[in-house]
């Protein structure tokens, strides 16, 4: 992902706070494989996810957090 993408996640309202992604939403918004994802998730390189009910979801704005240290 380069510095010049923008960065839209659903937190441009109010309630961006509450906003979880799915594992979908995630790999589609960093262009990586689940496996990569889990891979980070598990060494402690990526936030970790929660689990509402049986799904797993990623806090919106840990992510967004993330890209932006991350951005090279």
């Amino acid at each position: 992902m380069n510095s010049s993408q923008n960065i839209n996640i659903g937190l441009d309202h109010t309630n961006a706070e509450l906003r979880l992604l799915t594992i979908r939403e995630v790999t589609d918004l960093l262009q990586i494989s689940h496996v990569t994802l889990n891979r980070l998730s598990k060494k402690g390189d990526f936030p970790r996810p929660i689990r509402v009910s049986r799904q797993v979801r990623y806090r919106a704005t840990e992510v967004r957090d993330w890209i932006q240290k991350n951005q090279h």
